[in-house]
């Protein structure tokens, strides 16, 4: 009786451990992506050992792996953005090469090693072209810059995706819905950062589809993401038309790249770490306080404070001031937004 009674504990025990399992294994895929080529020397013969290094440039991270006997390598797992692609051997001169890698790419890429002549320490570039050739997807990646810099009216990322070849959306601004391929929106499916937002009991096919404004995210906290029409695998579940799979931002290097250069940036260490605040300055000349935290040792997504919506197409001259105590923060600053002076 005890084994039996074993027997009914371990299995689902199990069902369960390898479901969690796959689904990671599902999420990560999906939200990544794969460098793989070969090393060779001059005369085209493999360099075997060779050490290659991906450089994530927003955060500093390596992802380090070896060429093997052959010459072949794969760099997997890689979160989408730029990375410096360096490559040593012994008896050789390193290289590095520059790469955009974006959301569910698999990119071939040879390296090229030249005879170390003399001892040098510099590095050169390689002019080679990384192409993606192992994927069989009929896809088209949405990349950080079209989102900041093509128009839209309502702030839906989702309406980036018809830039896709037979993708629309409806233009119902109560029923705002994606299909694709001529067939129903409760074919398509939305995952973000490897999560399926797929909604099975009302209509529009994911969340936030069905008697709204159809958007299931905020697009400032989405980094890029790729549409997939045709040949997708299996870890896209619950879809027949379309998959839309997308990446959040992350912490990085870089503060903000487009905040107000005339106005002072103040910063303040408090019990959970650093924090500086500043104005930013959009597109649109918006100009509203924005913070950030060093996290882990990266900074994290800046984020408003408050939404003025304060427009001025000229330098404000001023920035916004902060102190702590202990987790306490206090934080004020001067806005003139629908031209009413105030400080908040």
């Amino acid at each position: 009786m005890m084994r039996d009674l074993h027997r009914r504990f371990t299995l689902p025990l199990t069902l369960l451990f390898l479901t969690t399992l796959i689904a990671a294994t599902a999420a990560a895929q999906s939200t990544t992506a794969t460098i793989r080529g070969t090393v060779r020397n001059a005369s085209g013969s493999p360099v075997p050992n060779a050490e290659i290094n991906a450089v994530l440039t927003a955060t500093g991270f390596v992802h380090t792996v070896n060429a093997r006997g052959d010459g072949s390598y794969t760099l997997g797992g890689l979160t989408p953005g730029l990375y410096s692609i360096v490559v040593a051997a012994t008896g050789y001169e390193p290289k590095s090469q520059d790469v955009q890698v974006l959301i569910g790419q698999n990119l071939e890429m040879e390296l090229r090693l030249t005879p170390a002549a003399t001892l040098s320490e510099s590095i050169t570039v390689v002019g080679n072209q990384a192409v993606e050739t192992r994927s069989s997807e009929a896809a088209t990646n949405v990349t950080p810059a079209q989102i900041e810099a093509l128009p839209q009216a309502d702030r839906n990322f989702l309406n980036f995706a018809q830039l896709a070849p037979g993708v629309s959306i409806s233009r119902d601004p109560q029923r705002k819905t994606i299909q694709a391929n001529a067939l129903p929106a409760e074919q398509t499916n939305v995952f973000i950062d490897g999560i399926s937002f797929k909604n099975d009991v009302l209509q529009g096919g994911v969340v936030g589809q069905d008697a709204s404004g159809g958007n299931p995210f905020p697009q400032n906290a989405v980094q890029e993401f790729r549409v997939i029409t045709q040949n997708y695998s299996a870890q896209y579940d619950h879809a027949s038309s379309a998959i839309i799979t997308a990446v959040t931002k992350s912490g990085g290097n870089q503060l903000d790249g487009r905040a107000c250069d005339c106005c002072q940036t103040t910063a303040v260490v408090t019990a959970n770490g650093p924090i500086i605040a500043y104005r930013d300055r959009s597109p649109s000349e918006i100009r509203d306080i924005y913070v950030t935290r060093r996290v882990r040792g990266a900074w994290t997504e800046p984020k408003v404070v408050f939404a003025d919506g304060w427009e001025i197409n000229a330098c404000p001259v001023n920035g916004p001031s902060i102190d702590a105590a202990g987790q306490r923060v206090a934080l004020a600053w001067y806005t003139g937004a629908k031209d009413v002076p105030r400080v908040k």
